[in-house]
């Protein structure tokens, strides 16, 4: 990610993100401008965000903190929203991906049964759920907000 890329690499990376969204019922235009927004231009170059430094960052925080511990000590009123689909995988991964989705449910349900500020949303999407379902995603939020008067 930390390297240029040429206009037939961002040509070729679109369709592939068009191709898989609409795939999936996304409409083609607002797929494209969420891909082009995420693209940053340089010197006359042109970079995927986030920016290389920034993925590592996040990278060693997932690797080093245990979000789960975190959001057990939470106070304030938080909502929390999962994805319960599985983006297109071989085989393979799918099942990797099943496993990793019993523990993960597991320690959520955990979570909100023991933190009363933690609300749990599950939506069926992939974790582009804000692409995939902006109306639903918006009006959790809203109907969030609107709990905590």
């Amino acid at each position: 990610m930390a390297e240029p890329l040429a206009p037939k690499q961002v040509a070729a990376l679109r369709d592939q993100l068009v191709g898989t969204m609409t795939a999936l019922g996304q409409p083609a235009g607002q797929v494209t401008e969420v891909f082009d927004r995420n693209l940053v231009v340089r010197d006359g170059q042109t970079f995927l965000r986030p920016e290389a430094e920034t993925v590592q960052e996040i990278r060693s925080l997932l690797r080093d903190d245990d979000l789960l511990e975190t959001l057990h000590e939470v106070r304030c009123p938080t909502l929390l929203c999962v994805a319960t689909d599985d983006p297109p995988s071989p085989p393979a991964v799918g099942e990797l991906m099943a496993a990793y989705r019993r523990g993960l449910d597991r320690d959520l349900d955990s979570l909100a049964a023991a933190n009363p500020a933690v609300t749990l949303r599950r939506l069926d999407t992939t974790h582009a759920m804000p692409l995939e379902a902006p109306k639903r995603v918006a009006g959790l939020i809203r109907e969030f907000v609107f709990a905590q008067g």
